[in-house]
């Protein structure tokens, strides 16, 4: 029979292996950085191009700042979160460097967490999508003439609307909204009269 310390030994090995792999299969990774003065972009997993991060020159430190909502009344609400810490500070190295170093990429998967109902004139909800377990964005169920489409974030100037999530994969993205839109459309069939 072996010796127990043996087992345990290939038990820790195993547990080990697989946390990596498990952990691994939830990640994301910057592939493609942009940085222009004080805003960069990063592309997620060849899927995801977020735009307008700011860099911020704090003491003897840069940081970022990830596209935000500010109401009318000043508050402020994050459009992108990145949920881990230590992917927060891949990303950070990534846009201060100018530099993605990582190549390979997992296969990005979704998850809508949370559906908020509104009673504004065009926008019907906020939603809230989590990829990978890591990256959180917000994104707003729009309704105009009769039709519902999603809308991701983005911020109006002078010229137009400026774009701050973009989606490098269209069957992806009709994937993605098409599930937001019957979350949406179910969740309205709920609400009470």
């Amino acid at each position: 029979m072996p010796d127990k310390k043996y087992i345990v030994l290939l038990l820790i090995l195993f547990l080990f292996i697989f946390a990596n792999v498990t952990y691994a299969k939830n990640s994301i990774t910057v592939t493609a950085v942009d940085v222009e003065d004080n805003r960069a972009s990063v592309t997620i997993n060849d899927c995801i191009k977020i735009d307008e991060i700011l860099i911020i020159e704090g003491d003897n430190k840069k940081f970022i700042k990830f596209p935000e909502y500010i109401s009318k009344s000043g508050r402020v609400y994050p459009q992108v979160v990145i949920l881990k810490k230590d992917i927060s500070e891949k990303i950070e190295e990534a846009v201060i460097s100018g530099i993605s170093v990582e190549k390979e990429t997992d296969k990005l998967k979704y998850k809508i967490t949370k559906l908020f109902m509104l009673s504004g004139k065009s926008r019907r909800a906020n939603v809230e999508v989590i990829f990978n377990d890591v990256l959180r964005i917000t994104c707003g169920v729009i309704e105009t003439r009769g039709d519902l489409w999603v809308a991701w974030p983005s911020r109006k100037d002078a010229k137009g609307w400026i774009k701050q999530v973009r989606f490098l994969m269209p069957e992806f993205k009709k994937m993605l909204e098409s599930e937001i839109l019957i979350k949406y459309t179910a969740a309205l069939s709920e609400e009470p009269d």
